[in-house]
C-alpha cells in the first residue's frame, strides 16, 4: 500500500471516530430531549392556580403552578440595605478572603506546597420570603427555590417602561423590563443570578485581618445596621487564620418582574408559603413551565437530527474512503 492510500485511510479512521464522538453527542440530546419532555408533561398536567388558592389555610402541599409579578402593594416595597435599590427581598453574604497551602506538581514535576488565595462564604442573611402578587391577591415564595430557577436572562428589547432604578440598580444597561415577550438567552457570566434575583452589589475589601479596618464601607454599613455581628470578624482577625480580606455581595428581587412558580406548599407558622421543587421540574421560570421545557425539548430535537445527519456523513465518508484502501491492500 503506497503513501496516499495510507493517508486515505488515516482519514478514513478519523472520520469513524468523528462519527462516533457525534453519535454520543446525539445520544446525550436524546436523554437531555426526553427528560425536558417528560418535566413538560409533568407541569403541564397541574392547572394553573391562584395567589388566593394557596394562601388558603386548607390549601394543601400541590403542587401549584402559579403566574403574576413579583410584589405585593399591600407590603409594599423597600430599599436593599446598601445598593438602596427598591425591592421586594435582598439576600446579603459576606465571604472571607485568606492564603491557604496546596500540593501541587511544580515546573519540574515534585509535588511541592504552594500559598494560593481562596474563598469561603462566612455569613448570609435575607429578608424571608418574597411576594408573587396576581389578581387574587398575593402568595409567598420562599428563596430556596432560587436554586431551581430556570436561570434565564433578558436580552435588550421588549417592553419599554420605568426601568432608570432597574438598570442603576443591575449595574448593567437595560433598556427594558422584562416581560413574557422578551428573548430570553443563556448567560453564562451570571450563572450565580437565579432569576428573579439580580446581583447589584459585588465589592471587594482587601484591607487585611484586623476587626479596626472595616468600619466604613459595606462591611461598615451591615455592622451599623447590626446585621453582621463583630463577633465574625473578630474571630478571623487571628493571624493564624490568614485572613486577607472580604467580599461582599447583595443580590436583591425589584418589583413587577414576571414569574411563573410551580413547587410545593408548607404552612410555616400560619402561613402557607411555595417552599419545595415537584419532581426535578424547575420551580421559578418568567414564562409558562410547561411551554419553556416544550421549546427546550423542541430545540434539542432540532439539534438531535443535525447531529444524526452529521454523523451519518461522517460514516458514508469514511466507508467511501476506507473500502478502496482495503480492497487494495488484500
Amino acid at each position: 500500500m503506497d503513501v496516499g492510500a495510507r493517508l486515505l485511510q488515516l482519514v478514513g479512521y478519523l472520520f469513524c471516530i468523528a462519527a462516533v464522538f457525534v453519535g454520543i453527542a446525539a445520544g446525550i440530546l436524546t436523554l437531555i430531549s426526553s427528560r425536558l419532555s417528560a418535566r413538560g408533561r409533568i407541569a403541564g398536567r397541574s392547572p394553573l392556580s391562584t395567589c388566593a388558592q394557596v394562601s388558603a389555610a386548607a390549601a394543601g402541599p400541590g403542587p401549584y403552578r402559579l403566574s403574576g409579578h413579583t410584589g405585593n402593594p399591600a407590603q409594599g416595597d423597600f430599599p436593599a440595605p446598601l445598593s438602596g435599590m427598591l425591592c421586594v427581598w435582598y439576600r446579603l453574604r459576606v465571604h472571607r478572603r485568606y492564603r491557604t497551602t496546596v500540593m501541587r506538581p511544580d515546573n519540574e514535576g515534585d509535588w511541592r506546597e504552594f500559598e494560593v488565595l481562596a474563598e469561603e462564604p462566612v455569613w448570609e442573611w435575607d429578608c424571608g420570603p418574597f411576594p408573587l402578587q396576581d389578581a387574587t391577591g398575593a402568595a409567598l415564595v420562599a428563596p430556596a427555590l432560587l436554586e431551581h430557577s430556570t436561570a434565564l436572562s433578558p436580552r435588550l428589547g421588549g417592553q419599554r417602561g420605568a426601568s432608570a432604578n432597574l438598570a442603576a440598580g443591575f449595574g448593567r444597561a437595560m433598556a427594558a423590563e422584562p416581560t413574557a415577550s422578551t428573548a430570553y438567552q443563556w448567560v453564562k457570566d451570571l450563572a450565580k443570578d437565579r432569576y428573579p434575583a439580580r446581583t447589584t452589589v459585588n465589592e471587594l475589601y482587601q484591607e487585611g485581618a484586623e476587626e479596626s479596618r472595616y468600619r466604613s464601607g459595606a462591611i461598615g454599613t451591615l455592622r451599623a445596621h447590626a446585621l453582621l455581628p463583630d463577633s465574625l470578624l473578630r474571630h478571623f482577625a487571628d493571624p493564624a487564620t490568614k485572613t486577607l480580606g472580604y467580599r461582599v455581595t447583595e443580590e436583591t428581587i425589584p418589583p413587577g418582574l414576571p414569574l411563573n412558580v410551580f413547587a410545593l406548599a408548607t404552612v410555616v407558622d400560619g402561613r402557607t408559603i411555595l417552599t419545595n421543587p415537584f419532581a426535578d421540574v424547575p420551580a421559578l421560570s418568567v414564562e409558562q413551565l410547561p411551554s419553556v421545557l416544550a421549546s427546550g425539548a423542541r430545540r434539542s430535537a432540532r439539534w438531535i437530527v443535525l447531529l444524526a445527519i452529521a454523523a451519518l456523513l461522517l460514516l458514508a465518508a469514511a466507508l467511501i474512503l476506507l473500502v478502496p484502501t482495503v480492497r487494495s491492500g488484500r
